[in-house]
């Protein structure tokens, strides 16, 4: 089983950041100045489009789309409104039901669907979705043309073009079941007791024997269905398999490197890095042994980070990084270390910190900047903010290519390539936009107290009172009832969507994980029904820390919006959003993922299982 210390904040909308895609600098300006007009009656929300937005009336809840003049391409009358730009198509959200708009607003499939996946970026998958009404599923194409028909009685999940698994739950046997099907209803594989997708053209087969392999897409075994336990995936051409609890090693023909009848590797084997070198955990720690069972790197550290073909990275102590080389020879130590873009980007880039300085590097640890800067930051996938001096910021992308940089305390991307920055100077503040060409909607004299502003913060810091010592006002709608929004909800104070430091769970993220885990009922409908998925609320962190207007904005049926609701509102104290020195009243959406794990301990209270989860596990989705 692998471990794998996660070294990242929770990616709490799931954003992308793409680039330009070619417009020109003057189109770009001309972008800036509708956006500076649109954010007089709209909120704007983060897309990859050149000439539409996707935004929410300020006196209004619902979203809908308009153009760069003010034109309303798709009226407000959503709950939420998704662009998925591999299809060039709008995903709207009206409660649990889903539809499909194009980019001239016509309806190409109605809100009547549910989907049945995670929607992370893009719905669409090569072309296609899965969809389920009134208890059938189905896939659609992204015309709205049904490629498979609303026939199935079970849960469709697509592998590749033109394959997809039926899954099956007997609720009177309780015996889950799969089956690998062409598009024209001819089955390949199964029925099995389970079968999984895991990219590559290949397939993880748990058979009715309980013995597990590894198949290809025209049902040829490539991996022999033998074995107690295989990967999920091959690592340099190799993947751990497991037999009566000895670990062995076989490469993408099916060969054992390391048969587990010889039992070289007695720890938990973890991934291999190549056919001499593997990654072992014992008793809660890790380090490296060769194919005969010999320690190579001691087993000291905490976690597995990350492997690729010609180096693996260890952690320890939360944030430091240690690196070898395949043979595992050290190679060099980051004192810290975030991951700047989340998994759905195509290139992972990570900020790290190098003898008291910060630079970034690409998923193959190659050094994408110097290590020359005093702090660096998650900014929105795809970007990092860097702190050059006491005056100037900067943003760099994941090439390391800086965009801009200027006198700003704050930058918020808005848009594709927009900017919001502000400088702050007590309760004073200045604000405007940025494009990724560094052309700005501020003016000289407005850039030239920024700095002022910038070089007497950083010489003459201003005190700001600790919140206890803060009078902290309670909004009217402390208790609000779960998923509904009042009319009048706290109009005596402005509501913040973004703000210059964000709310915080006590403990930070990995303790708001541990209190997801234990505190988030999985619903027995949605357990039974083996409804897996992710639920995203919004809820608002008031002054004084508590959580209110709890609404669920996207559900995945089986009771588990409610159940999401109820955990959020057993929620302790946050430490609230600050403006400007002060605390304000902050929107937050969580992400909430609903996943029946097959690997957990089989002893343990439930603390022991959900750290269990942490190291192993894609929480951070």
């Amino acid at each position: 089983m692998k471990k794998r210390l996660i070294f990242a904040l929770i990616a709490f909308l799931p954003l992308h950041a793409a680039a330009q895609g070619g417009i020109s600098k003057r189109q770009s300006f001309q972008r800036l100045e509708a956006i500076q007009r649109l954010q007089k009656d709209y909120i704007i929300s983060l897309q990859r489009s050149t000439d539409q937005f996707i935004v929410r009336q300020k006196e209004g809840e619902a979203f809908g789309v308009v153009d760069t003049g003010g034109r309303v391409v798709i009226p407000f009358q959503y709950d939420w409104i998704e662009e998925d730009c591999g299809a060039g198509l709008y995903v709207l959200f009206n409660d649990t039901a889903m539809g499909f708009a194009d980019r001239n607003g016509r309806i190409v499939a109605p809100l009547v669907y549910g989907p049945i996946e995670d929607i992370y970026g893009d719905i669409f998958y090569k072309g296609l979705c899965s969809v389920s009404r009134d208890g059938k599923y189905g896939i659609i194409d992204r015309t709205g043309r049904f490629v498979v028909p609303l026939v199935y009685d079970d849960y469709i999940y697509l592998c590749d073009s033109g394959y997809m698994t039926i899954n099956h739950y007997d609720y009177e046997n309780n015996i889950f079941s799969s089956i690998l099907m062409r598009f024209n209803g001819d089955t390949i594989l199964g029925p099995f007791s389970h079968i999984s997708y895991i990219g590559d053209g290949l397939l993880r087969v748990d058979n009715n024997k309980h013995l597990c392999g590894i198949y290809d897409l025209e049902g040829n075994e490539v991996v022999k269905c033998k074995y107690d336990y295989v990967g999920y995936g091959f690592n340099n051409g190799l993947m751990v398999v497991k037999k009566y609890g000895r670990n062995g090693v076989v490469d993408r023909s099916g060969r054992e490197v390391i048969p587990p009848a010889e039992n070289r590797i007695p720890d938990i084997l973890i991934e291999p890095i190549t056919s001499n070198l593997f990654i072992v955990e014992k008793e809660g720690k890790v380090g490296a042994v060769d194919s005969m069972g010999q320690m190579i790197v001691p087993l000291e550290y905490d976690g597995l980070v990350d492997a690729t073909s010609d180096r693996f990275v260890l952690g320890k102590n939360d944030y430091d990084l240690y690196v070898f080389d395949a043979t595992g020879r050290f190679i060099t130590h980051y004192e810290q270390a975030y991951l700047i873009f989340a998994e759905y980007e195509p290139q992972t880039v990570r900020a790290l910190k190098l003898n008291g300085l910060w630079g970034l590097c690409d998923s193959a640890w190659r050094e994408l900047t110097p290590f020359i800067y005093k702090s660096a930051e998650q900014s929105y996938p795809g970007h990092c903010k860097v702190t050059i001096d006491d005056v100037t910021t900067a943003i760099i992308d994941d090439r390391g290519k800086m965009l801009f940089k200027g006198p700003y305390s704050t930058i918020m991307q808005i848009y594709d390539g927009v900017w919001q920055v502000v400088t702050y100077r007590g309760d004073e503040q200045i604000g405007g936009l940025v494009d990724d060409f560094g052309q700005t909607t501020l003016t000289r004299g407005q850039l030239k107290t920024m700095k002022r502003w910038m070089k007497l913060n950083a010489t003459e810091p201003l005190e700001v009172m600790p919140l206890e010592d803060v009078a902290i006002e309670k909004a009217e709608t402390e208790s609000v009832e779960a998923v509904e929004t009042p009319e009048d909800y706290m109009d005596v104070d402005e509501v913040f969507v973004v703000v210059e430091h964000q709310p915080e769970f006590p403990g930070g993220d990995s303790a708001l994980y541990m209190f997801i885990c234990m505190n988030l009922s999985y619903p027995d409908l949605a357990r039974d029904s083996h409804i897996n998925g992710t639920v995203i609320v919004s809820f608002i962190v008031q002054k004084d820390g508590t959580v209110g207007n709890i609404k669920v904005v996207r559900d995945i049926g089986g009771g588990c919006g409610q159940a999401a609701v109820e955990m959020v509102k057993s929620m302790p104290r946050w430490k609230p959003g600050m403006q400007a020195g002060k605390p304000v009243y902050t929107q937050f959406i969580l992400p909430i993922k609903f996943e029946i794990y097959d690997d957990d301990p089989i002893d343990g209270t439930i603390e022991q299982k959900c750290l269990y989860r942490l190291n192993n596990s894609s929480w951070k989705k």
